[in-house]
Parts: C-alpha cells; sequence; structure tokens
C-alpha cells in the first residue's frame, strides 16, 4: 500500500471496497471536525476487516505527542472512535560506544 496525499492509496477491488466503506469515511470526519488539517493524524492507520488501528511512532527521550496529534485523538473519540483503536510506539535508538 502507498499513500499519497495522507490517504492511503489501495490496489485491489477487496482493498478499494475496504477504503469506501471503513477507511475514508473515518477520517474525513475526524478531519472535518479538527478543521480539515490532515498532518494531525498519526503515523500509521492499520486495518483488518472492521478493525482499526492508529499508530504513533515516538523516540525515547527525544519525542512526545505534539498538541495537533492530542487534538486528532481527542476529535477521534468525540466522533465514535475507541482508545483501544489508539498505540503509541515507543523506540530506542541504540548508537552503540561512542
Amino acid at each position: 500500500m502507498s499513500t499519497v496525499d495522507n490517504h492511503p492509496q489501495v490496489h485491489s477491488r477487496a482493498d478499494r471496497q475496504l477504503r469506501d466503506s471503513c477507511l475514508l469515511p473515518l477520517t474525513r470526519t475526524i478531519e472535518q471536525s479538527t478543521g480539515n488539517r490532515r498532518g494531525r493524524c498519526w503515523n500509521i492507520f492499520a486495518w483488518r476487516g472492521g478493525e482499526t488501528l492508529f499508530i504513533e511512532s515516538k523516540q525515547r527521550s527525544n519525542d512526545r505527542i505534539r498538541p495537533a496529534q492530542a487534538s486528532w485523538l481527542e476529535h477521534a473519540l468525540e466522533n465514535g472512535g475507541s482508545l483501544s483503536s489508539f498505540l503509541i510506539a515507543e523506540y530506542v535508538i541504540d548508537r552503540g560506544p561512542v
């Protein structure tokens, strides 16, 4: 899957049907409630069947949730999203001996 303009571009018929029935309506509703600012969306949107997951990756000790991302989460929850559909993945870069 590739992305264009922050929307997943899907290639199979089944993927297009899922996108049309689940992905785009959900993200468009959230975008509209945030003033159509797509930059607030989290890093990864994943789905399987009717289940969705938004994932934000953050580098430990060097990165944090930005106010715009927190606002996007808030708007998602206000528009029927579930907290269990959001995940923050924290990672560490091991630069080895200095």
